[in-house]
């Protein structure tokens, strides 16, 4: 009862935040473009649940081709639409739905090949649908507490201010690239390992990640704002600032990702990462209400970025206490974790030049 009073309050907030939003949309936007935006979310969620399905089969080519597939396609359609020059909101809208819906259909016919329907019938549905419930409670409200943040910026810096906090974003989470593709091979792992040995393979993944991203992030500190400056020009001056706040939240709250496969996968318990987004979303509020009247769009910056480190120390807490380990020193990178590093890219570079050779 209390698991289901948890996921009932947060449906009941992401929904009235959903509403907010559309209301929002529809006094800037016309009433078309709306209901394609809202129609869009439909295959959205089915193109998510058919990643979903592919990861846990552990076919992860087929899983790419799921997840990268939208981008392609969306991305030919524009160069289309820009060539003809029939580029515009609507169309831009229409051709993401094809997208979508194109995906979808080969997603579909993918897990026809790789799951006969035959077999569809063992599947416990009331434990998978209470299950994916939760986990889909913590995917919105995760969604919108990395969102959250835009509605603020616009809302108290008006549309320039959040032409600027969206490039600086949009810079920062390049990195959660790297946990997002560590955690599609990771989860298949997980949920195939025994308990002990899923909490070793996630503290080992934790620790290989702190050792790529840290060097990535003091680089992006140094290179990162000159960077903006050439792709989006010097009137993007401030963003280069936002991004420079933002940037260590970005960098380590990747690690979130890592756990939230653990909880999902190993442990079966998404609840714990609803919560976690939950307590993520409301720290962010609670600072930018804090920040915003003292040092203005840099405050939202800051909150995001504060809410972000003190969410992933949380996270890192509750993967000590649940997976039995004892020590948050073992948090710490050690010398045989570079030495497998080092043969993982020795790897990758024997495989990249043997397919050359090809």
């Amino acid at each position: 009862m209390k698991r289901w009073s948890i996921v009932g309050i947060t449906l009941a907030i992401v929904i009235s935040c959903i509403i907010l939003f559309i209301t929002k949309l529809s006094t800037i936007y016309s009433f078309t473009i709306v209901t394609i935006s809202i129609l869009i979310a439909i295959p959205s969620l089915l193109n998510n649940h058919q990643r979903a399905m592919l990861q846990g089969l552990n076919h992860i080519s087929l899983f790419n081709i799921i997840r990268c597939g939208p981008a392609i396609v969306r991305l030919l359609l524009f160069f289309t639409l820009i060539l003809f020059g029939y580029f515009t909101l609507t169309s831009a809208i229409i051709a993401h739905s094809v997208a979508i819906f194109a995906v979808v259909f080969v997603g579909a016919r993918m897990l026809m090949s790789v799951v006969p329907l035959e077999h569809s019938n063992k599947i416990p549905m009331k434990k998978a649908a209470s299950f994916g419930l939760v986990a889909l409670v913590s995917q919105l409200i995760g969604s919108l507490n990395l969102r959250f943040d835009f509605y603020i910026a616009d809302f108290f810096c008006g549309s320039e201010g959040l032409g600027q906090y969206s490039v600086a974003v949009a810079s920062a989470s390049i990195l959660w690239q790297i946990p997002a593709a560590i955690a599609s091979v990771l989860i298949p792992k997980l949920a195939s390992s025994d308990a002990s040995s899923a909490a070793n393979i996630t503290l080992a993944t934790i620790r290989a990640y702190i050792i790529l991203v840290v060097p990535i992030m003091l680089l992006s500190f140094v290179f990162g704002p000159k960077l903006i400056d050439i792709a989006y020009g010097t009137e993007f001056s401030t963003a280069s600032n936002l991004f420079l706040v933002l940037l260590p939240g970005c960098a380590f709250f990747g690690v979130v990702s890592l756990t939230t496969s653990y909880f999902a996968a190993s442990l079966k318990k998404p609840v714990v990462n609803t919560c976690l987004a939950g307590f993520s979303l409301v720290l962010n509020i609670i600072l930018n209400m804090i920040l915003i009247p003292i040092v203005g769009l840099t405050g939202v910056a800051w909150a995001c970025t504060i809410s972000y480190l003190v969410s992933t120390v949380v996270a890192l807490f509750i993967f000590i206490r649940l997976s039995g380990l004892s020590r948050l020193v073992l948090l710490v990178p050690r010398m045989d974790d570079f030495v497998s590093l080092y043969k993982v890219f020795l790897k990758i570079s024997h495989h990249t030049h043997d397919d050359s050779n090809e």
